[in-house]
């Protein structure tokens, strides 16, 4: 694809990395004209909550304290954006909402996970689509390896094999990434709904269903948003199914 555009036979490519800005940005004739723009995305980390592991709240608390994003900018290509919610900065509604680095209170929380010895902390099975999150998956695994010492196996599977592999429950964690379908923060949180079928989690929740369905029945923009901002802190921050990871450019 990038010959093509090189030889001016397509017009549009999104998929381009910092390699492909280092070489074909300058100018020369085969010089190209980058527009960066913002895109409705975000890449998390989910939790089964039906595994034995992914089922402890405590654990996945830990785990998404422990989970240091300051460095994700600099370590993943593509104008990666660390992620404070599940929401873009971009889109209406949007506040810090997901839970915050802190290594000291993931540990406190590991402890009352019922992990007292740091050399009996579980080992937990990640699945990721191959091709399209490895540096993700690589980048999470040592960053709890190093912080809490977890043991972390990666699964990278086909793009098409994803979903049937997360279903199949084996795993305790995925790398999933949310592209909006329109730009409402609705089209973010309704994914995490108890029947959504796109809710791979296993996760239900009654009083965050009843939240995005106030919201649906709420004609006022400001207290629209606040209903927004209440689910994400019950979904990220009280039960922490999931953890917002970055936003791609």
């Amino acid at each position: 694809a990038r010959d093509l555009v090189r030889e001016k036979k397509i017009d549009l490519l999104f998929a381009i990395t910092t390699a492909d800005i280092v070489k074909y940005t300058g100018s020369g004739k085969d010089s190209w004209k980058i527009e960066q723009f913002d895109a409705l995305n975000t890449a998390f980390l989910g939790f089964n909550t039906k595994s034995k592991l992914g089922r402890n709240i405590n654990l996945r608390k830990a785990v998404a304290l422990a989970l240091d994003r300051s460095r994700i900018q600099s370590v993943l290509e593509s104008g990666k954006v660390p992620a404070d919610a599940l929401l873009p900065k971009t889109m209406a509604a949007y506040e810090p909402t997901a839970l915050p680095f802190d290594l000291s209170q993931a540990r406190r929380m590991m402890l009352d996970a019922g992990y007292k010895d740091p050399n009996l902390f579980p080992s937990l099975k990640l699945v990721y689509s191959k091709s399209i999150h490895d540096q993700i998956a690589e980048y999470v695994r040592d960053v709890l390896a190093q912080n809490l010492n977890l043991k972390i196996e990666l699964i990278g599977v086909a793009p098409g094999d994803f979903s049937k592999t997360v279903q199949l429950g084996k795993a305790d964690l995925f790398i999933e990434t949310w592209w909006a379908d329109y730009p409402d923060p609705k089209n973010f949180l309704e994914i995490m709904t108890s029947k959504n079928r796109l809710n791979r989690t296993g996760w239900a929740n009654v009083a965050y269903d009843e939240l995005l369905k106030k919201a649906d029945q709420t004609p006022n923009i400001v207290e629209r948003q606040k209903l927004f901002t209440e689910s994400q802190k019950l979904l990220l921050q009280d039960e922490a199914v999931l953890v917002p990871l970055y936003h791609a450019k």
